[in-house]
């Protein structure tokens, strides 16, 4: 029972930001609609450029990054469709986590303290000079995987491989092709692209934050204390380590669930928590640290949504069918689609 309401409340949150990807679909695909504020915009705008540029690095383009993202950002893009909910979840999430920072414990401190005023919340308390455990480990390793989201002057990242399967194929398939018609497909140049982009999708998923998620989700559920730390990670605010394992435990992936939480009435969030075994009572403070969050949708206006997946299905298959007209016998189908943990 308590998994199906945790599953229903991303439902109703993915409903609540429809509004925001739709525009940002505009956005992408027409430069001169501008629908959202000035700040997600920029914020949008500047993630969507860094991800081509990080996407590019995974293929043999001969032209460079920087004309492809200059010509994309003044006719549109090609994927926009398929990156908008990825795009507008990774800005929601800055936008609280980054722009609204707490002080996390350092990885000197226990990482389940309780909050002083939370005194009477159980935690699970490691012995005084233990060595680091599994759990431990997996949360550094987490916090590691947070920094990579960032580049050196603090602006956020949307990783590839954080994209959802979908969403990364038909990306690089307009990369490949834009590459094409911007230098020429001779030489065999496309039937090497085509093998890149077979194995961007099909080789080893670099440690990512998702990953690293899972990973803390599962050192803690594996000696029982989930419920006990996701309640100290609450009391302490701790929001990295509470979307993190909330994002785990439903298989949203992070940044949606940041984004889900902040689209989401009172009602929903106990809800979610009581899925991790974390008591109403102790909700408080991540209602809190959600409602200072400025530009938060009501969720009394959600509207209704259709589900893209098949929107997206058919454009990336008419890519492949138009650069399969260029690489000729070059087989690039044999992705597995199932890959990705976005939705």
């Amino acid at each position: 029972m308590h998994e199906e309401t945790a599953l229903s409340w991303l439902s109703a949150a993915e409903r609540m930001w429809s509004g925001h990807s739709t525009a940002l679909v505009a956005r992408l695909a027409q430069p001169s609609v501008t629908r959202l504020t000035e700040e997600q915009e920029a914020l949008a705008l500047g993630i969507a450029a860094r991800l081509v540029h990080s996407a590019a690095k995974l293929l043999p383009l001969a032209s460079e990054a920087e004309d492809i993202w200059a010509r994309w950002e003044a006719t549109g893009l090609p994927a926009s469709a398929a990156l908008a909910p990825s795009l507008i979840a990774r800005v929601e999430e800055y936008r609280w986590l980054r722009q609204q920072p707490q002080p996390p414990a350092p990885p000197s401190a226990p990482l389940f303290q309780p909050a002083p005023m939370a005194a009477d919340v159980p935690v699970a308390m490691p012995a005084p000079d233990a060595e680091p455990d599994a759990v431990e480990t997996a949360y550094l390793h987490l916090r590691v995987a947070d920094g990579l989201r960032t580049n050196a002057i603090g602006q956020p990242l949307l990783l590839p491989h954080e994209l959802p399967a979908a969403a990364l194929r038909a990306l690089l398939l307009d990369l490949a092709a834009q590459d094409l018609v911007l230098i020429g497909s001779g030489q065999g140049r496309a039937a090497d692209m085509a093998e890149a982009i077979d194995a961007a999708l099909t080789g080893p998923v670099p440690d990512a934050i998702d990953a690293a998620a899972r990973r803390y989700h599962a050192a803690l559920f594996a000696v029982d204390i989930l419920a006990d730390a996701t309640t100290g990670a609450v009391q302490r605010r701790d929001w990295l380590a509470v979307v993190a394992l909330l994002g785990a435990q439903s298989g949203a992936g992070f940044s949606h669930t940041a984004a889900a939480l902040l689209a989401s009435g009172d009602a929903q969030i106990v809800a979610a928590l009581s899925g991790i075994g974390v008591a109403a009572a102790a909700a408080g403070p991540l209602l809190d640290a959600l409602a200072d969050v400025p530009g938060r949708p009501d969720p009394a206006s959600v509207p209704a949504l259709a589900d893209p997946g098949k929107d997206t299905m058919a454009a990336v298959a008419a890519r492949t069918a138009t650069l399969r007209a260029d690489i000729g016998s070059a087989d690039i189908g044999s992705a597995d689609m199932g890959r990705g943990d976005g939705a």
